[in-house]
């Protein structure tokens, strides 16, 4: 099996040119998803970490320990969800840095989201069948 490194990049595009820039290197990285103060969380599934970054490099590791982290989004309030895709589990970090795991019933969670009314979906690639819940 062939493991490619993705590089995490900030694109700035205007009208004329597009410049990149790299701003956190040397991990892979599998998740990532802007927040409401403009920085950013990545999860590194192989690590079983969350980090949160901004545009400057800046970056601190909220959550560690996972088994295979792949998803992660800041849902309205401020709290941070993450796909757990190892153990099949979605955790919640409050925005108090606490962590609280809200299930264990969905198998292979891939990706979170929160829809504007504050409800959480969980899309699944189970082998048994996939889903949303």
């Amino acid at each position: 099996m062939k493991v490619i490194t993705i590089l995490l990049l900030v694109i700035s595009i205007n009208s004329l040119a597009a410049s990149i820039e790299v701003v956190v290197t040397g991990q892979r990285f599998d998740g990532i998803q802007r927040t409401q103060s403009d920085d950013f969380l990545a999860t590194t599934a192989e690590r079983g970490q969350v980090i949160r970054f901004n545009s400057e490099g800046d970056q601190s590791t909220l959550l560690t320990g996972g088994s295979y982290f792949l998803s992660v989004t800041e849902g309205s309030e401020g709290n941070i969800y993450v796909a757990d895709l190892g153990a099949s589990r979605i955790i919640k970090i409050n925005t108090d840095g606490q962590e609280e795991v809200l299930t264990t019933a969905i198998r292979s969670p891939g990706n979170v989201a929160e829809a504007p009314d504050g409800t959480l979906y969980v899309g699944s690639s189970s082998s048994g069948g996939g889903g949303v819940y």
